[in-house]
């Protein structure tokens, strides 16, 4: 069936100083091997953060039969991926300047794909909506606009937080309908005081769901 790529859901063991460059490619070489790149995306080292990543792909990577691959570009100072126990020949890997993808035994590395189905003759499609958050700009001075993407409906949170893990600013406390949203962060702190620069989290919680995602203020 149709597909469009919307999402790389990427683990990262260590976070490196770059960003991580995600492929797409059609599964159109011999053999059913990865072959035409379809899309690029680097996504920026400063979102980077140990654990899952939700990285958000760019708009109309379509693929009529549905079969892809799904990657990253290895380069220097990058982030470790993680890799899981079992080993199905389901990961890959290709030197740079060979033609030649070679299965990885060790195991299965930790990246996924979230896509969205196209079913012929459908007038609506649903976006998939997953439990994210973006910001940006980022770094960012004096403001900062924060995305976020709520699956189902309830009791939502999001809060920043300084290096100390203190809570600097409660920006949402609140019931929050699924979703799209977005909020915008001053700067300023719970007693209307201007923070100083450095590295600040935000951190999204909803249905027991939660995520942390870092962001600098660069003054």
């Amino acid at each position: 069936h149709p597909v469009t790529v919307k999402y790389a859901k990427i683990f990262v063991h260590t976070p490196g100083n770059a960003g991580i460059i995600v492929r797409v490619f059609a599964a159109d070489a011999e053999g059913g091997m990865p072959g035409t790149q379809l899309a690029q995306y680097q996504y920026p080292a400063s979102s980077i953060l140990p654990g899952w990543n939700y990285v958000t792909l760019p708009e109309n990577i379509d693929v009529e039969n549905g079969q892809f691959f799904i990657g990253i570009l290895e380069t220097t100072n990058a982030s470790m991926i993680g890799m899981d126990t079992s080993s199905t020949g389901g990961s890959y890997k290709r030197a740079s300047g060979t033609s030649d993808w070679l299965p990885i035994t060790e195991g299965n590395l930790m990246i996924r794909a979230i896509v969205e189905t196209v079913t012929a003759g459908e007038d609506d499609i649903e976006p998939v909506v997953v439990f994210d958050a973006r910001n940006y700009p980022n770094p960012f001075n004096p403001t900062t606009t924060i995305n976020f993407s709520l699956p189902l409906a309830g009791h939502t949170e999001l809060k920043i937080y300084n290096l100390k893990g203190q809570v600097v600013r409660t920006l949402v406390n609140q019931d929050m309908a699924s979703g799209m949203h977005q909020i915008v962060w001053n700067g300023f702190d719970n007693n209307g005081k201007t923070v100083s620069s450095g590295v600040y989290f935000y951190r999204l919680t909803n249905n027991h769901n939660t995520l942390t995602r870092k962001m600098l203020l660069s003054k």
